[in-house]
Order: structure tokens, then sequence, then C-alpha cells
């Protein structure tokens, strides 16, 4: 099922919830390289969210931001920021996700950031955008067995 339409564009995790039960993908076909395999339990933490004061006027108008790929505004801070903490790319997350599609396609995958050039996973962009990861500089690392790791890493 992971290897086939629309599962396989999906930024799923494999979880092996037990390590002792865990099955090699040598034996079964391997799944797409984009959906880490992780082991242990899941663990839930709450993201806080930031709040804005839009008490002042003049602090709202320096906070106005324009999309990088299309130039209209960004409103209610639903602006999408690149994964690379040195690049100061933003953009709607229609326009991204366009971006890093090719024709045909309807999920991305993986793209380049049309500002800093470097290559991210489509799923990591977005739990950015949901509040996780924080201030992590993240890069994509596709270099033989190494992408398939456990949390712990």
């Amino acid at each position: 099922m992971l290897n086939v339409g629309p599962w396989n564009r999906l930024p799923l995790t494999i979880r092996w919830l037990e390590q002792e039960l865990a099955k090699d993908f040598s034996d079964f076909k391997v799944p797409p390289i984009h959906m880490p395999i992780c082991y242990g339990p899941v663990i839930s933490k709450k993201v806080a969210k930031q709040h804005n004061s839009d008490s002042d006027p003049e602090d709202l108008h320096k906070r106005i931001k324009y999309c990088y790929i299309c130039n209209e505004e960004i409103f209610d801070n639903k602006e999408l920021t690149c994964l690379n903490s040195e690049c100061d790319l933003v953009s709607h997350i229609i326009c991204l996700s366009k971006h890093f599609l090719d024709p045909g396609e309807y999920v991305p995958v993986e793209g380049v950031c049309p500002k800093c050039k470097e290559t991210f996973l489509w799923g990591d962009i977005v739990r950015k955008y949901k509040g996780c990861y924080g201030t992590l500089n993240l890069t994509l690392n596709v270099n033989g067995d190494d992408f398939y790791s456990s949390d712990s890493d």
C-alpha cells in the first residue's frame, strides 16, 4: 500500500511500536525514501501557540508579509517559511506546494526552495508550518541508509 498512489506521495512515517516485532523490509517492497522508519512509542507534545499583540497599528504595518512566489499579501499570519534558518523565504502554503509539484502530481514529496535552492521534504515543511521543529535547521539527507533511522538519532 505504501508504494501505491496516493499513499506513496504522502509524508507518512512508518513506526514500529515494539522494536522486537519489527520486520525487515528486504523481504517486502521497500517503502519510498521520503517515509522514515522509526521505532518506539509515539510521544505527543503540545506546541505552545504564539500570541501577537495587534494593539499598535505601526507594528501591524511592519508585520505585513508578501509571498516570495506570487508577491501577494499573506493574511492572518498564515505564512510558510523555509526550513533553512538562514533563508528568509516567506510564502503562501499553496504557492510553495505548486512550486514543488511536477505536472500531473497532486501532492508534493520534496522540492527546492526558490530562494536558498536547498532541497527539503514537503512533509517537513508542513510540520514546521504546523508548529513543529521550532528553530531547527533541517536539510534533506538521502545518503544510503542514513535516511532510515530511529527518533533517537
